[in-house]
């Protein structure tokens, strides 16, 4: 190859660019140059694809365990409130039985309360009719006030025998007590009998009509 002479203009070296040259380098005509922007925004999309992908599976799998976490504290909610319920309903239960145990022992001790009272009220009937006076008992008090004051014969015997009786009714309800006695005595002097008297209606009373209260 020639050397340039020196001074002389050095010629530009232009490159072909997409050019392609024939064999005396004459460009014959421009290159076809490779889809480069086609394949990369290809690629692109296809990361874009796959990323959405990746995150659509994500979601989907977080939907999915959340979705199960959800299920299994519902069921562990439902089984937690029916083992309450139930624990519920055998308080319930034992509260019924134990109620009715409760109703059948009242109805039991009002049951024996009841046949008490009434043994104690047949008693107190037997009580009353062995202790009622007979024919005897108002012939032994007359026959006491008679012989201790004469002037009690002067009285008839019914009169005798209802202040006799009076005076047992008296101490049926009030007792033999040192006041009550005094107030019989009280009632009779009122009468028109004189304490005395009075005394010995309440003490032949008590001997021949109500012999009872000699033990109060």
């Amino acid at each position: 190859m020639s050397q340039p002479l020196p001074g002389a203009p050095v010629p530009l070296l232009v490159d072909p660019g997409p050019w392609q040259a024939d064999g005396d380098g004459t460009p014959s005509g421009p290159l076809q140059p490779a889809p480069r922007s086609r394949r990369n925004g290809l690629v692109i999309a296809l990361a874009i694809a796959a990323a959405v992908l990746l995150t659509s599976v994500g979601v989907l799998t977080a939907l999915l365990i959340d979705s199960r976490s959800t299920a299994a504290d519902l069921a562990a909610a439902e089984r937690a409130e029916d083992e309450q319920q139930d624990t519920d309903l055998r308080d319930a239960q034992r509260g019924v039985d134990n109620l009715a145990v409760e109703a059948t022992e009242a109805e039991a001790a009002a049951a024996a309360a009841s046949t008490r009272a009434g043994e104690a009220e047949a008693a107190r009937s037997q009580a009353e009719q062995a202790a009622a006076p007979g024919t005897s008992d108002y012939e032994e008090y007359l026959r006491l006030l008679r012989s201790t004051d004469p002037a009690f014969r002067t009285v008839d015997d019914a009169t005798l025998v209802e202040i006799g009786d009076v005076t047992c009714d008296y101490l049926d309800t009030y007792g033999n007590s040192d006041q009550t006695r005094a107030r019989i005595v009280s009632i009779g002097v009122s009468s028109g009998m004189t304490s005395r008297q009075s005394s010995e209606v309440t003490s032949a009373a008590i001997v021949a009509l109500c012999p009872q209260h000699s033990l109060d």
